[in-house]
């Protein structure tokens, strides 16, 4: 079984968020909102309250009571997809974090092509 700090941190990783980004979310610095990751259940039920809405997931879900959690990547090249990803709690999150780590270096790699596409461009 997961522990919930392990949780926490994949829940954040999966969005893509660092700490100093959830600390900033939180109007916290970032050794608070470490302590918060390593030791959630010492938190207030406010504060995990607020993490969930920063992490973009339900609040049983963040404490590991929900069975799912939806995760929601929009796309956008040549138009507009969005893809909603419902991934069992506790499987699939390895899987799920690789994915979206290949799609980061996917986009970055696209948008790195798209600017020297402009920069070639001859200008008038």
């Amino acid at each position: 079984m997961i522990q919930l700090p392990e949780h926490v941190r994949t829940l954040r990783v999966a969005q893509g968020y660092s700490q100093e980004y959830v600390a900033k979310r939180l109007h916290v610095s970032q050794q608070s909102y470490s302590l918060i990751e390593r030791n959630p259940e010492e938190c207030s039920l406010k504060r995990l309250k607020e993490l969930a809405k920063v992490l973009n997931v339900e609040f049983l879900t963040l404490i590991g009571e929900e069975e799912t959690f939806i995760q929601t990547n929009l796309n956008q090249s040549g138009g507009n997809a969005a893809a909603k990803m419902v991934v069992q709690a506790g499987e699939g999150f390895a899987e799920l974090v690789s994915y979206l780590k290949s799609e980061v270096e996917h986009l970055r790699n696209e948008n790195s092509g798209l600017l020297k596409m402009l920069e070639a461009k001859p200008k008038k």
